[in-house]
Formats: C-alpha cells, sequence, structure tokens
C-alpha cells in the first residue's frame, strides 16, 4: 500500500512522529491531506459527544468528576462565538491545532524542536532517539 500511496503521490508527511492518528499524513486524490483531518475532528467530537451517556451509566463517578473535563477536552478551540454560528468550524479546528501542537512541544520537545524523524520506535511505541534514550509516546 505503501508503494502505491508514493507511486501516486498521495503521501504528504512521512514523519513517523506524526503517525499519531490524529494527523493527516496522506491526501486522497480529491481532497488535500488538511481537509481530510478537518472532517476527521469534526464528525469526531460529535461521536465523543453521543457516547456520553453510556459513559455516564458505566461510570456514573467518574463522569460526575471529570466530565466537564472531558467536554472540555474534546471541544478546544471552541468559543462562544463558534457555539453560536458567528464563526466557521475552520477557525475552531485551527485553534484545535494550534493548542495539539503546543500540548505536544510540551510532551515531547526534542521530537518538535527539529529532530523530528532522528529517532526509531521501540516495540512499545516509545521513541528512542539517537542518543539512546526512551522517550514515551
Amino acid at each position: 500500500m505503501t508503494r502505491d500511496f508514493r507511486e501516486r503521490d498521495l503521501i504528504v508527511d512521512e514523519d513517523v512522529a506524526h503517525y499519531d492518528g490524529t494527523t493527516a499524513v496522506v491526501r486522497t486524490e480529491h481532497l488535500p491531506a488538511p481537509e481530510i483531518e478537518f472532517l476527521r475532528w469534526r464528525a469526531e467530537r460529535w461521536m465523543k459527544l453521543s457516547h456520553m451517556p453510556a459513559t455516564f451509566r458505566h461510570s456514573p463517578g467518574y463522569v460526575m468528576r471529570h466530565g466537564l473535563e472531558m467536554l472540555r477536552h474534546t471541544f478546544t478551540g471552541t468559543t462562544m462565538r463558534s457555539l453560536i454560528g458567528l464563526e466557521d468550524d475552520h477557525a475552531v479546528f485551527e485553534r484545535f491545532r494550534q493548542d495539539r501542537r503546543r500540548r505536544r512541544e510540551q510532551l515531547l520537545p526534542d521530537i518538535d524542536s527539529g529532530t523530528r524523524g532522528s529517532g526509531t520506535r521501540t516495540t512499545s511505541g516509545a521513541l528512542k532517539s539517537g542518543a539512546g534514550e526512551v522517550q514515551p509516546c
């Protein structure tokens, strides 16, 4: 499949540090990678919200303690302006991406500061840098 994607010039990002399940690293013949990432993000946050009732039935104490935090995480980037329709979803998505980038840099500062791609993944999914230290992902 990778060979086919390369031949069709669909891979837009070869950096394995970006292979996190949320960052689009490929495009289609009809949609660019950022639009694929946007569509996934827009659908996923509402899917997560639809699971809240089942989550509450399963673990009411947890949801009572962490429900607002869960919603804040799910709807990162949302403002009152976007909730009432005065702001486009793409603007919300851009704030979400900036927050995700900031969090990634806090968790893995050496990876996001220009040494991307210089490490290798261990069998546990941790990143082993060229210097030998292992960082969880």
